[in-house]
């Protein structure tokens, strides 16, 4: 009698990647090998905006300054008061290809950093990322 319990291992292995990688929001890339990065990506879907930030940078607290100003509600994370705070970091790094904070994103998509968040706001399409996705 032939075993099949390697081949439903092999293939149920295979599925939870699948469901890893299709959980991953676009523009992003995953690989479903860490708490960390279940964190991130749980955060970026669950919140119509989230940033990841240090609460002593200036050019966080610009970019939420910013956000604040067009009444966005955000979720907000400080690397510099949480124990995994580097370890997040590094793992957001190799999902956006950027190491530096802070890293906004607005309806699951990366939108940059300060510059690029003050740059939507001059151009009048920060508040109507946040209304289509619908945190204003």
């Amino acid at each position: 009698m032939k075993s099949f319990a390697a081949p439903i291992f092999l293939l149920a292995a295979t599925l939870l990647q699948l469901a890893v990688a299709t959980k991953c929001p676009s523009g992003l890339t995953c690989s479903g090998n860490s708490k960390e990065e279940a964190f991130l990506v749980d955060g970026i879907t669950s919140n119509a905006c989230f940033v990841v930030s240090k609460s002593y940078c200036p050019f966080c607290m610009r970019a939420k300054s910013t956000l604040a100003s067009v009444g966005a509600d955000c979720e907000i994370i400080e690397l510099d008061q949480r124990a995994d705070g580097p370890a997040l970091q590094r793992v957001l790094a190799d999902m956006t290809g950027r190491r530096t904070v802070p890293n906004v994103f607005i309806g699951g998509k990366s939108i940059g950093g300060a510059d690029d968040t003050l740059l939507l706001h001059s151009k009048g399409e920060l508040k109507r990322l946040l209304v289509s996705a619908k945190d204003l």
